[in-house]
């Protein structure tokens, strides 16, 4: 059995949850792909879960991130094309983030 990767990048995922728990897929871009000819991600790791460990997980993730930003007094802004291609509502991430 390999060793997990410990400290890895990643700019893509994909959570899966079901009745019974979760899964957090996680990959990165290819880095040079061919030009014009897309290129699937590469997998790093899957995390599966219960569902209440994927709920506390967002929650603290959550908090966390709002922390951040209030301690330095800075706003990360998410492209409203990111969003969208989440399927995630302006108002709903407004909502979100400031409840």
């Amino acid at each position: 059995m390999t060793e997990p990767p410990m400290d890895v990048y990643v700019d893509q995922f994909t959570v899966s949850p079901g009745l019974y728990g979760a899964a957090l897929s996680f990959s990165r871009n290819v880095a040079h792909p061919a030009a014009l000819i897309p290129a699937a991600p590469e997998p790093v790791i899957t995390l599966r879960m219960s569902v209440e460990h994927l709920k506390v997980l967002s929650f603290l993730i959550r908090r966390q991130v709002k922390r951040l930003e209030e301690v330095h007094g800075v706003v990360y802004p998410v492209p409203r094309n990111a969003l969208a291609s989440s399927d995630i509502a302006p108002e709903d991430w407004e909502f979100f983030w400031k409840s």
